[in-house]
């Protein structure tokens, strides 16, 4: 009984999940995250295409076709940089912090 009414006391209700208030602290969230997700997606995209070229024993559709993923993922490598660097003329620009979390 003693041990329940102390969490009670320490866990408020709607304290349990992410609540934002600042909308710079979300904006670095959301950069950061999109940023990862499509570097970590460029890296699979990567072994993917390598692997179905190295696989393709000399079928020469199977040699496009990893010719065509490994093009893609540097296209998205690319892109990503791209976004990257827009997310740092934007952090100067708007003299906002968009790229580091500070807590």
């Amino acid at each position: 009984m003693i041990v329940s009414k102390a969490y009670a006391d320490i866990i408020q209700p709607g304290s349990i999940g992410v609540s934002v208030t600042d909308p710079n602290v979300l904006t670095t969230a959301l950069v950061g995250g999109v940023i990862s997700i499509t570097a970590l997606a460029f890296f699979i995209f990567l072994i993917i295409g390598a692997v179905k070229y190295v696989s393709s024993g000399g079928d020469k559709a199977a040699v496009q076709s990893a010719q065509k993923t490994l093009t893609n993922a540097a296209i998205g490598l690319v892109l990503t940089a791209a976004a990257f660097a827009i997310a740092i003329l934007l952090q100067s620009i708007l003299g906002i912090n968009i790229l580091s979390v500070s807590i």
